[in-house]
Order: C-alpha cells, then sequence, then structure tokens
C-alpha cells in the first residue's frame, strides 16, 4: 500500500535524469513538494537525501542503487513515467557497475530509443 502511495507522488512530483559531472552523466531521482511527510517516506523507504531547496522539501537519490531500486519498482506500479523509468533502467544495464556514464553510452541509450519509436 505504501508503495502505492509513493508510486501516486512520484507520478507527480518525481523525475529521472542524469547530472552531467565533466565527461560523465550520474542517475538522479528526485521528488519536490510542499509535504515533508513525503519527502520522508521516501527517504525511509529508499534512502537518499532530504533537504528545503526554496522553501520546497526536496528527496534525492544520487546513489546507482537508489535509483536503481526506486526505477525497479516505479516501473511496475507507475501510470505516467512507465517510459522514462525504462529509459534509465536500460541506461543502468547497459553501464553496468561503472561510476558515472560516458556521452556515448547516452548517445548509445537515445539509439535504443529512436529503434524502439520505428
Amino acid at each position: 500500500m505504501l508503495k502505492d502511495y509513493l508510486a501516486g507522488w512520484f507520478d507527480a512530483k518525481g523525475v529521472l535524469f542524469a547530472s552531467r559531472k565533466g565527461d560523465r552523466f550520474y542517475p538522479v531521482v528526485r521528488v519536490a513538494t510542499d509535504s515533508e511527510v513525503v519527502v520522508r517516506l521516501f527517504e525511509q523507504e529508499y534512502g537518499g537525501a532530504v533537504r528545503v531547496v526554496n522553501g520546497r522539501w526536496l528527496w534525492e537519490g544520487m546513489r546507482r542503487d537508489v535509483v536503481e531500486k526506486v526505477s525497479r519498482e516505479m516501473k511496475l506500479l507507475s501510470l505516467l513515467k512507465r517510459e522514462q523509468i525504462g529509459l534509465m533502467l536500460k541506461l543502468l544495464n547497459q553501464t553496468g557497475s561503472e561510476a558515472g556514464i560516458t556521452a556515448s553510452r547516452i548517445k548509445d541509450l537515445n539509439e535504443i530509443k529512436q529503434a524502439e519509436v520505428q
């Protein structure tokens, strides 16, 4: 029941993206909301960190294991973000246990995405 609740919040207020640092990209998952309770639930369930930014509560997972766990669970429960979650999982699967992802891997993922659309 809790995971269904969090999936609703993730659909509404969550994002998945790759943050660039130098020549590498790092997967990130984030939920921003006015509710401290919600971000604390994400922190309790998945780890990550909670902070306040510009008066909004922010939960963020920047470790690979956190992003992967959230992605795997939300892919089953999300109604709106399944495509984005699927892409993040492909990216994580392509990179194995590497720390960060090179730009060439991002290009490879874009090619996978384009092939799926055709």
